[in-house]
């Protein structure tokens, strides 16, 4: 098949249909022509993931991502060996960087466009002037640990300008998590996720990793408010590729809360 059957852009969402339900015919539908490449590779490269546990959409080559890196914009980094090459992936915007406490991170997080952010966060406190700028432009930051204490943290999210949703460990204790919801400069903090991780609930469990928590042992009463237990590598992929993540999630419980709010 060479000749287009059907119009080009009618073409290239049956083509993009069938990547996204079957990637592991990824090869057989690059090579039905030129043209299917070039509307496969962005798709096929938008969302890159390098862990222990899991990578997509093929394992790390230098020549590969030197050529196709540039299409990455969800990147996730779970292994140290990947540090070095973060500069490959100049067009990120969701970064999960669960690795890593090296001082080379900050120049190339510096160049990154983000907008979301999943990180330890022990390497960047106190940040450089050039990383807060970086910062103020997140609006979706999840923190799955790194630093010696709350306040640590209380210091750090007052560069994130930007934010609308938080997720934060359940360990973190709630005179704290009053001060953010109070205190924090954005003006627009919609969402506080309180992530157990103890659980990290499997990819094989049936409620897809999510699952919600009872707040009532916190003195926590804001309504954005949630608690949640999930699988952080399969929520980071659903949000990826538009699915069903702990963002939406605890969205639709804020606004459940407040539409119940405004019936009472």
């Amino acid at each position: 098949m060479t000749d287009p059957l059907l119009p080009p852009e009618l073409e290239r969402q049956i083509f993009l249909c069938a990547l996204n339900n079957s990637r592991q015919d990824v090869q057989n539908l690059l090579s039905v022509a030129e043209r299917v490449q070039t509307w496969l590779i962005p798709a096929l490269y938008e969302v890159v993931a390098f862990h222990s546990e899991y990578w997509t959409p093929f394992p790390f080559t230098k020549e590969r991502y030197e050529r196709y890196g540039k299409e990455a914009r969800h990147l996730l980094v779970g292994t140290d060996d990947m540090i070095p090459y973060l500069s490959l992936f100049p067009n990120v915007t969701n970064l999960a960087l669960w690795t890593g406490n090296d001082e080379s991170l900050l120049g190339i997080l510096e160049q990154l466009p983000l907008t979301r952010l999943s990180t330890t966060l022990h390497t960047f406190n106190p940040p450089t002037s050039a990383l807060i700028r970086t910062f103020s432009n997140i609006t979706h930051l999840e923190i799955v640990g790194g630093l010696d204490h709350e306040r640590d943290c209380l210091q750090l999210l007052r560069h994130f300008t930007s934010l609308t949703h938080l997720c934060v460990l359940w360990e973190f204790n709630d005179e704290d998590l009053k001060k953010i919801l109070t205190c924090h400069p954005s003006t627009s903090l919609k969402v506080l996720i309180l992530w157990d991780s103890t659980n990290n609930l499997k990819d094989d469990d049936p409620t897809v990793g999510l699952s919600p928590l009872d707040l009532r042992d916190r003195e926590l009463d804001d309504i954005r408010v949630v608690a949640l237990e999930y699988n952080i590598i399969k929520d980071w992929e659903n949000g990826a590729r538009g699915d069903m993540d702990m963002w939406i999630f605890a969205e639709n419980v804020v606004a459940e809360r407040r539409l119940e709010s405004i019936r009472n």
